[in-house]
């Protein structure tokens, strides 16, 4: 078998190029046949200097992607009970936030790039009309102020409302619903999770003293629990309730790997149109960033 494009690259590519070529293969394709001819990186030391601002942000986004798939993939062999000054569990969570963060970020960059060469008109596809966010609105009320507020009153948690997220760009790259679903399932709950520990900093992963396992709270039970004393008297009601923490990591890394994998085979597509058009060259080749 021939040697992952990654493994030629820096210590962070090298590092998760056998993990990338079993669950994430079209990543490879993208980073040798797009992404560095589209920046010029890293043939070119002055890349981030010459490169256009959106093309320089697909291949930063890409890469944090990786650096985050790193963090987790050595971290999670690292879990330790609470109390952990590195705060490990929690900081996993974290960085698989930070991946979703750099794809939809990568998303935007490519739609904003295919404006710039008239092959879509973004404004038109995902700006809301007024009535459509008033309607929107009202939908939500019905469904989810009123359990919002009853979390403010229980919890302190604040409420919030979002008229629309950056995952609209996510979207436009992928043509297929069932990938998009997908897709939003998993990082939603992954999302939710790491909100989870964000907002409760007393709630880490613990040890059943009787068996002497590690564990942690499933994703789809955190809001039984709002705090540390909560999570323990759940844990003695319901240990069905709860999972060893690096067994949770590792499906959840290559859940996620899998979704986007799927989303790379679209974003391939478009880098294509990208790369292929013939304004390309005029609006990017030669690019020099105002000092």
């Amino acid at each position: 078998m021939a040697m992952s494009p990654l493994e030629n690259g820096n210590n962070i590519e090298q590092s998760v190029a056998s993990l990338v070529r079993a669950y994430f293969p079209n990543y490879e394709d993208f980073y040798s046949k797009y992404l560095i001819p589209l920046t010029g990186q890293p043939k070119d030391p002055n890349w981030r200097h010459d490169t256009y601002p959106e093309l320089e942000k697909i291949g930063i986004s890409a890469f944090g992607i990786l650096k985050s798939i790193n963090y987790v993939s050595i971290k999670k062999s690292k879990i330790n009970v609470s109390g952990d000054p590195e705060q490990t569990f929690k900081n996993i969570y974290f960085h698989f936030g930070l991946a979703i963060d750099c794809v939809e970020t990568l998303a935007r960059s490519i739609i904003l790039v295919e404006a710039e060469l008239n092959i879509i008109d973004f404004n038109k596809k995902l700006r809301l009309k007024p009535e459509k966010l008033c309607a929107d609105f009202q939908k939500w009320i019905k469904k989810s102020y009123y359990k919002k507020y009853e979390k403010m009153v229980k919890f302190g948690k604040p409420i919030f409302y979002y008229p629309q997220h950056d995952y609209n760009f996510i979207s436009l790259i992928v043509e297929n619903k069932q990938v998009i679903s997908n897709f939003s399932k998993l990082t939603k709950s992954i999302k939710d999770y790491r909100n989870f520990f964000t907002h409760n900093p007393g709630v880490d992963v613990f040890k059943d003293l009787a068996t002497n396992e590690l564990l942690a709270i499933k994703k789809e039970m955190v809001n039984e629990s709002a705090n540390w004393a909560s999570l323990i008297e759940h844990y003695n009601n319901h240990k069905n309730h709860f999972i060893n923490p690096k067994e949770m990591v590792t499906k959840d890394l290559i859940l996620l790997l899998g979704e986007l994998n799927n989303i790379w085979i679209f974003v391939c597509n478009h880098l294509e149109k990208i790369y292929t058009h013939k304004d390309f060259n005029q609006l990017f080749k030669g690019f020099q960033r105002k000092t």
